[in-house]
Order: structure tokens, then C-alpha cells, then sequence
């Protein structure tokens, strides 16, 4: 786990990359400005050259080091409060306990749900099953009626005689032709 630095420590490493901010722009200003007498020698100029370019790394490094800690104080503050490990730590077994509990209740009623479901297809498909075959029963009747009218118009047309009043497109009846 990530450990959340002291504010004091942290207000303390902005403080000091400050100090030393000014520090260096004030070492780096007296190396520029270091008069030029008659004893000045090219020794001395290398050398005051080296001071001002080692002087202006290090001023580059303190400014590097202050943005470094501004963009800790940013995500520290968007983060929330700082807060010591113990903290924190108790914080997250809380949230733990807290997770693992709401996990338990939605098991619990998934388990709850799970049969009836199962229970409510299997009605369905019974429902479904019979209604079929009740569409099968009633298509076999009606083929069944159909087949009977079938087979009753064929037997009167082969006997005329059996349908005794039967009266034909003249009037007579078939006992009469």
C-alpha cells in the first residue's frame, strides 16, 4: 500500500526547494557579477564559467524538485486527505468487510432466485408442451372430421339411393330417376 507523506513533511520539502531556489539564483547572480580587475586571468574566468553553469544546473534541479513536490500536493488533494497508514489500512478492511458483506447478501438472493426461475421455465415449457399438444389432438380431429365428410360424400356418390330425397337440378328426387 502507498504511504500517504506528512503534511508537515511535505509544507517542510516545499520550504527547503525554496531556500534553495534562492540560494542558487544568488550564487549563479554573484558568479555573473564578479568584477573583472587587472589580476583576472583566464584560470579565473574558466573557473567563474564552471561555477555559473554548475550553479544553473542545480537551480534547474531545485526548480525540477519544487515542481515535483507542487505535483505531489496536487494529487494528494485530489485524492483526498492525507491520512497515516493505519489509517488508511483500517480504513480499507472497513470497506473490505463492508464489500464482502453486500457480496454475501447478493449470493444469498441469487440462490433465492436461481430455483424459482429454474421453476418457472419448467412451468412454461409444461404449458408449452401441452398446448401443442392439444394443437396436435384438435388438427387430428379435424383431419379426422374432414376424412368422415370425405369418406360420406364419396359412399352417397357411389349409392344415389342412399340419399333417398336427394333432389336433382330438375326437381325429382333420386328414387325417382
Amino acid at each position: 500500500m502507498e504511504r500517504h507523506p506528512d503534511p508537515n513533511t511535505i509544507l517542510d520539502r516545499h520550504e527547503k526547494a525554496i531556500a534553495d531556489i534562492l540560494k542558487r539564483f544568488l550564487n549563479m547572480v554573484v558568479a555573473a557579477t564578479e568584477p573583472i580587475d587587472e589580476g583576472y586571468t583566464p584560470e579565473k574566468a574558466s573557473l567563474n564559467q564552471m561555477q555559473m553553469e554548475t550553479e544553473t544546473a542545480a537551480l534547474v534541479k531545485a526548480i525540477e524538485n519544487l515542481l515535483g513536490i507542487t505535483r505531489e500536493i496536487r494529487r494528494l488533494w485530489m485524492t483526498g486527505p492525507l491520512v497515516s497508514v493505519a489509517t488508511a489500512e483500517s480504513r480499507d478492511r472497513e470497506r473490505n468487510v463492508a464489500i464482502d458483506a453486500k457480496v454475501e447478501r447478493v449470493l444469498t438472493l441469487f440462490n433465492q432466485w436461481l430455483p424459482l426461475r429454474l421453476e418457472k421455465q419448467r412451468a412454461a415449457r409444461r404449458r408449452l408442451a401441452e398446448k401443442r399438444k392439444q394443437e396436435q389432438e384438435q388438427q387430428g380431429q379435424q383431419e379426422g372430421d374432414n376424412n368422415a365428410a370425405t369418406g360420406s360424400d364419396s359412399a352417397a356418390a357411389a349409392d344415389p339411393a342412399a340419399l333417398g330425397t336427394w333432389t336433382g337440378a330438375a326437381g325429382g328426387s333420386a328414387a325417382d330417376s
